[in-house]
């Protein structure tokens, strides 16, 4: 999918994959939702298991390593995120922070100002990554003014 897409049509178009999904998430009860992650979860691991029993050499690293489930599965997860986020802390993730998310997961980084959520973007992506179960490390540094009179 990420093949000679510029960048911009590329958050574009997974900015609205995620609210596809954001559009059905909204209306389901807490419990539904629970289950919602839950089957997403499962379903992760059953492509994982399936992937890695092809693999001639069963070679974890080179399934883990692979990035198109990840993608295949971002906007829904990212959609899951939002919502989940908005319900608990009060907070939905707008649209730029959803872009930081994607660029997050791409293993860029991403540049946002004071007070524009670095720590909930990096949920998205933290959030995604732990369906396949890898090691997640979101480093935020917050650039601080010290006036020392």
């Amino acid at each position: 999918m990420e093949k000679d897409i510029p960048y911009e049509q590329l958050t574009s178009l997974y900015l609205s994959q995620v609210d596809k999904f954001a559009d059905i998430l909204v209306s389901l009860s807490n419990d539904a939702l629970k289950n919602w992650a839950t089957d997403l979860r499962l379903r992760v691991g059953r492509e994982l298991q399936e992937r890695y029993e092809s693999l001639p050499d069963r070679d974890a690293d080179l399934l883990l390593a692979s990035t198109d489930l990840i993608v295949k599965f971002l906007p829904e997860a990212f959609a899951l995120a939002r919502e989940t986020t908005k319900r608990l802390l009060g907070m939905r993730h707008y649209d730029k922070q959803i872009i930081a998310g994607v660029v997050l997961n791409q293993g860029n980084i991403a540049e946002l100002k004071n007070g524009e959520g670095k720590t909930i973007v990096a949920l998205l992506a933290a959030y995604l990554n732990a369906l396949f179960v890898k090691a997640e490390f979101e480093i935020c540094v917050v650039e601080a003014s010290i006036r020392v009179s």
